[in-house]
């Protein structure tokens, strides 16, 4: 075969066997499942991650961790005799959530976008992308 003649050429001294393929096959394999497998309790149950919003960034999910923490803030400050806690604190979650807000979308629309530009001109490629947008 055609990968074979290459292979040959590179690494002289390899006699190339179905069985030395095979097990090298396998010996990917089992290094594919033990580092790269993606745990599907964690996946299976939420639409909210990176394999189903590629547009979701390293920056985007520390800001989310931020807007957490705010929000922990807040709430800590909330107690009986002052049921909406601190004002302050909870202006600084509201402000940093209305951003964090607009960037996520503005993310999702440069992804989308660079996706229209790389399927103009294929109309099935096109559809097909409009489609994935539709959730169909």
């Amino acid at each position: 075969s055609d990968v074979e003649n290459k292979f040959a050429t590179r690494h002289p001294n390899y006699e190339f066997h179905e069985h030395n393929f095979n097990s090298f096959v396998s010996f990917l394999h089992e290094k594919i499942d033990a580092h790269f497998l993606i745990d599907e309790n964690v996946y299976s149950n939420s639409k909210r991650n990176r394999l189903f919003n590629p547009w979701i960034t390293n920056g985007i999910i520390a800001s989310v961790q931020r807007k957490i923490y705010f929000y922990e803030q807040w709430k800590k400050s909330c107690s009986d005799h002052s049921r909406h806690g601190d004002d302050e604190l909870y202006q600084r979650y509201k402000n940093f959530r209305f951003e964090l807000r607009k960037v996520i979308k503005q993310a999702k629309k440069t992804y989308y976008y660079k996706k229209f530009e790389n399927v103009e001109g294929d109309m099935k490629k096109t559809w097909k992308l409009i489609n994935e947008l539709r959730g169909k």
